[in-house]
């Protein structure tokens, strides 16, 4: 058996209580990895909307509050060592620079401090929420670039592919840039047009959905394999549409501003869609219950 802590250094406190004074303490050491999350946020505008994550996790926090009962904190000596190395790992990481990893850390901060508030049976409930914070750490430049070089190869294949399709006019491909005859400058496939940004956010909201809705974990990987292939099946259309300006002698449409109009009307239509398939799963799963529970 573990041995328990004989420490009354927070006795005068509820069991509530010390879950928030730890929980604050947390929030406060965590300070300099904050600063170093939010100073990748607004450098990189491919990251800025992870910003968005933690308010996201708070609502999905609030929505399980009324299932969330703190019991009697049992601290125990694995506890404790984990909590102090998980905060601990946290600060020295932040101070050296190692932003992301510090992320990480707090994260396990949380999670050890949630698995000694709740008991086992309410798991489920905080787990998810406390998952999805995780996204709120941005990945790694050299994948994110990755990503988006894997990304810009494809499409410019699939623009090869289909450009016959679109004009009769003659053209060259080199990589990821097109030269048509009737156009001084070349079309290029950039990084913006790869639409890994969009993407990142489909994947972002497509989980939050499926937590909020509380959808099985099944019905959540099928959820997040729509987002992905609803993303690239956009931003293809993006392009297309984009290439289609052009050859109509548009092209003012088809770049600067309005391009990135048409990038955000990617995500927009893909929430709009991600959100109706939730609600009618939503309406399916409900259904399934109802019927189950009358045929009992």
């Amino acid at each position: 058996m573990e041995s328990k802590i004989n420490d009354k250094s927070l006795s005068f406190l509820s069991s509530k209580g010390q879950f928030y004074v730890i929980f604050a303490l947390i929030i406060l050491l965590a300070s300099p990895a904050f600063i170093g999350l939010w100073g990748i946020w607004s450098r990189n505008v491919a990251f800025r909307g992870l910003l968005l994550v933690p308010f996201m996790a708070a609502l999905l926090f609030y929505k399980v509050r009324d299932k969330l009962r703190i019991q009697k904190l049992a601290w125990n000596y694995k506890s404790l060592v984990l909590l102090s190395m998980s905060l601990v790992a946290m600060v020295v990481l932040a101070n050296t620079g190692l932003v992301r990893l510090s992320g990480y850390c707090f994260f396990l901060s949380l999670f050890w401090l949630f698995s000694i508030a709740f008991s086992a049976r309410v798991k489920k409930y905080w787990l998810r929420p406390l998952g999805f914070l995780v996204l709120m750490i941005p990945m790694p430049l050299v994948v994110f670039n990755s990503g988006e070089s894997l990304l810009q190869s494809l499409f410019s294949q699939v623009i090869d592919a289909i450009s016959p399709a679109l004009s009769s006019d003659i053209f060259i491909r080199d990589g990821n840039v097109f030269y048509f005859e009737k156009f001084s400058k070349p079309i290029i496939i950039a990084d913006e047009c790869a639409g890994l940004r969009s993407m990142t956010g489909l994947v972002i909201v497509s989980l939050f959905l499926s937590i909020l809705d509380e959808h099985n974990r099944v019905v959540m990987w099928l959820f997040l394999l729509s987002a992905i292939l609803m993303s690239l099946t956009l931003n293809l259309l993006r392009i297309v549409v984009s290439l289609e300006l052009r050859f109509v002698g548009m092209e003012r449409y088809a770049i600067g501003k309005w391009h990135e109009l048409l990038g955000a009307a990617v995500f927009i239509v893909g929430y709009l869609l991600l959100s109706r398939l939730s609600k009618a799963i939503c309406k399916q799963e409900t259904a399934e219950f109802t019927k189950g529970e009358l045929s009992e």
